[in-house]
């Protein structure tokens, strides 16, 4: 996960001593949704590799995952 600021911008702040600049909420936004849907995608494999009872292979359970 990104963190602002970053070691970079906090020691160029301190030599040219300019306030830090804040968050930008539309990035934070990007970044939380990126961060949502790495969180679903990791959920999504574990039920797909999750071993099922039926008698379709792996891409009738990951059809029937998605619908």
């Amino acid at each position: 996960m990104t963190t602002f600021p970053s070691l970079l911008d906090s020691l160029a702040g301190a030599l040219h001593q300019d306030p830090p600049a804040g968050e930008v909420p539309h990035h934070r936004a990007l970044l939380d949704a990126h961060t949502e849907v790495q969180r679903l995608d990791q959920q999504l494999l574990a039920q797909a590799n999750r071993p099922r009872g039926g008698d379709g292979g792996l891409l009738e359970s990951l059809i029937d995952l998605l619908v």
